[in-house]
């Protein structure tokens, strides 16, 4: 299924660091991508590495937020060679959560090595991370299963160790 999955890539000027940081996007425009070498999927690949979310996976997500969850969606078109056009939402987690285990994850200076969560910290979390990039997104296990039973597309799962206690 991989290599059926399209590419989209932004405008030239477009830069990856509009999402990549701490705090709320304001003024948002939507960009238009133009979709290479595949089709469409649900999780978008792109060369902005964003978190690119169609409806239906936006629905999913948007619905399972925990209570203490902090997203903003922003809106994106892309467009494939034959002119087919779909709306997409781009995943934004501006307000990144002091959720690791301060004595099992492992961190070289400030660059985490391997993140280990702290189960007492995610409680009220459902979708986090807990980079001020953002970069990594991490979801509840039973928002994984609702994704899998709606046999969304473009993405898989890795599993990050999780303790109960320091």
């Amino acid at each position: 299924e991989n290599d059926a999955n399209g590419v989209a890539y932004a405008p030239e000027g477009v830069s990856f660091k509009l999402l990549y940081r701490k705090g709320m996007v304001a003024n948002w425009q939507t960009i238009e991508f133009t979709l290479k070498d595949g089709m469409f999927t649900d999780y978008q690949w792109n060369n902005m590495g964003w978190h690119m979310c169609s409806e239906k996976l936006k629905t999913i997500l948007a619905g399972c937020a925990g209570p203490d969850d902090s997203i903003q969606w922003l809106p994106v078109v892309v467009k494939n060679i034959t002119g087919e056009q779909r709306n997409y939402h781009v995943l934004h987690l501006p307000i990144p959560c002091d959720v690791l285990s301060k004595t099992r994850t492992i961190m070289s200076g400030n660059i985490v090595i391997k993140p280990v969560l702290n189960a007492s910290k995610i409680e009220s979390h459902s979708i986090f991370t807990y980079s001020d990039e953002g970069i990594k997104v991490y979801i509840a296990e039973f928002i994984r299963k609702r994704i899998r039973a709606a046999k969304i597309t473009g993405l898989d799962f890795l599993t990050v160790p999780t303790i109960t206690s320091e």
